[in-house]
């Protein structure tokens, strides 16, 4: 996960070690894209939650490293 702050990277790096589970919602436009230089890694397994907006592309490389994905339906359906 990129963050644009150390402390909020240090934040989720913790709060994801202590975690039984980690989801990450994301928008599907900001995947792929790393607009900051700090990065909270994850090591354990996740769930990464976003919306039809995210490529088909970038969802294979999320799912190719182990990543799971749930590609939430429009508003309405």
């Amino acid at each position: 996960m990129c963050e644009a702050v150390l402390r909020q990277t240090r934040l989720k790096n913790l709060m994801a070690r202590r975690a039984d589970r980690v989801y990450v919602l994301a928008h599907g436009v900001k995947l792929g894209r790393a607009p900051f230089h700090v990065w909270a890694k994850l090591r354990q397994q996740w769930t990464l939650v976003t919306d039809a907006s995210a490529h088909d592309a970038q969802i294979r490389v999320f799912e190719a490293s182990g990543v799971r994905v749930e590609v939430a339906p429009p508003a309405g359906e």
